[in-house]
């Protein structure tokens, strides 16, 4: 039965096993779910962050690494280098998988440094690569209107980008609150702009005290879900607000509920924009124990959602992941003192910890703020149980994962809700910060895991 476990790992003991354990940080895991390290390419972690590589994907047991600033993408085992591949333009800062393992490298035709202006007129791009043989199977495919705007991160791809009809690839837009969707159309051998997911005011933006340049970074994340009725993003990030160790700003990733609109263009053109829904309150994915950079990933398990996410409180260390069951809050606060943020219990149902030195006083790995960590899921076959994660963080080892989850997660939803009922009651302000005796204002109310927004 499926009911919140008591804390199973604390921090305190956490802290004194990493200053003894291997090169792989130590794991905490709910009852019930596992996660284990299948295997980890230590000559990744050699690579130096940010300057050395950027971007990063990982499918069919090898990771590809773009080697910024040059046309070498070069290919990783658990063993170290294996292969270069020389591509035939120069390399951008981010890569991805779609759902047949294909690994799609963005790649740039009139460029020769990365200078933070991509090209645009069909100049800018992807290189396509099969995961399995680890060669170039289509050398170019182009993003006929691509923004002249960074847009260095790139969700997950839904479908096969080289038998699929209409498969969607997303990319967050600098120094604006949108996303490009690209389609490629494998008859018309193109990638256009389908439509664009145009996002609320980043976050709350007047509870943030960072700069505007902070603020509007190209380095979020966002994905379509659910048949695309639903978008996750994080299409800003710094680390100083979006920590969850900090008690506040935790819950960056927001969920839109969109709504599909049309408008023609001077030459009688429709295009299609995909838009917030203006019926549905905006709300936050709950990802306790959030650390200060982007990147995150949505799947399924035994028809549960999960959502993978960098872990470790402030920690810019990109080996350090937690996983949690999909659910929402109407805030993106939190609040230190709630149990699922300092223990591995309820939602929150595993974390992979830093590697830290041998002292266990600092994590071993740690990158740049722009770097972000990249989690592909793979399936395992015969086992409906259990995925595959590929977690790639720049200037950390390469690790693929096995995590598991119990046969019938969804079981014992009613005593939740039971407990939920006969839980204490709980109210903040719009800051996050705890009301005794609210009056006389808008307020976020919490009982138990449920968390609503209430006017008193």
């Amino acid at each position: 039965m499926f009911m919140k476990k008591t804390l199973l790992l604390s921090f305190a003991i956490l802290a004194s096993a990493t200053a003894t354990q291997a090169k792989v940080g130590t794991t905490a895991t709910q009852e019930g779910y596992s996660l284990t390290n299948e295997w980890s390419c230590e000559a990744m972690g050699k690579i130096v962050a940010g300057s050395g590589t950027r971007g990063g994907a990982g499918a069919n047991d090898k990771f590809f690494v773009m080697k910024q600033g040059s046309k070498d993408l070069q290919v990783y085992d658990q063993n170290g280098l294996v292969n270069t591949i020389t591509c035939p333009y120069f390399l951008w800062s981010s890569a991805t998988t779609d759902e047949a393992g294909n690994i799609l490298v963005r790649c740039d035709k009139n460029k020769t440094t990365f200078d933070g202006i991509p090209s645009t007129g069909g100049n800018s791009g992807f290189i396509v690569v099969d995961s399995k043989t680890a060669e170039i199977v289509k050398d170019f495919v182009p993003m006929t209107q691509a923004s002249g705007k960074r847009f260095d991160a790139l969700a997950p791809v839904k479908g096969d980008i080289l038998t699929g009809k209409d498969v969607r690839i997303m990319t967050p837009v600098q120094n604006t609150e949108f996303a490009y969707v690209y389609s490629y159309d494998q008859a018309a051998v193109t990638v256009a702009v389908r439509g664009t997911y145009t996002f609320a005011t980043p976050i709350n933006k007047e509870l943030f005290t960072a700069s505007e340049v902070q603020v509007q970074t190209s380095t979020g994340v966002a994905m379509a879900y659910d048949e695309d009725k639903h978008v996750a993003a994080l299409v800003n990030h710094q680390f100083e607000w979006t920590y969850s160790a900090a008690g506040k700003f935790g819950n960056s990733i927001a969920n839109y509920t969109t709504v599909t609109k049309t408008i023609s263009d001077s030459q009688g053109n429709v295009k299609a924009y995909i838009e917030p829904s203006t019926e549905v309150p905006v709300q936050y994915f709950f990802t306790p124990q959030h650390s200060g950079m982007t990147g995150f990933n949505i799947f399924t398990l035994q028809d549960k959602q999960y959502i993978i996410y960098p872990g470790g409180g402030k920690s810019m260390a990109p080996d350090a992941f937690a996983i949690s069951e999909v659910s929402f809050v109407d805030t993106p606060l939190t609040d230190m003192e709630a149990p699922e943020e300092t223990k591995v219990t309820g939602k929150l149902v595993a974390r992979a910890y830093a590697a830290m030195n041998a002292a266990g006083t600092a994590a071993m790995y740690t990158t740049q703020a722009y770097c972000t960590p990249t989690y592909h899921i793979e399936a395992v076959e015969g086992d409906p149980n259990s995925v595959y994660i590929y977690a790639y963080g720049s200037g950390a080892p390469g690790n693929k994962w096995k995590f598991t989850v119990p046969e019938n997660t969804s079981t014992g939803i009613e005593n939740i809700e039971a407990a939920d009922e006969n839980a204490p009651v709980e109210y903040f302000n719009m800051q996050g910060i705890r009301v005794a005796q609210p009056e006389h204002g808008v307020f976020i109310k919490r009982q138990g895991s449920k968390t609503t927004k209430v006017v008193l």
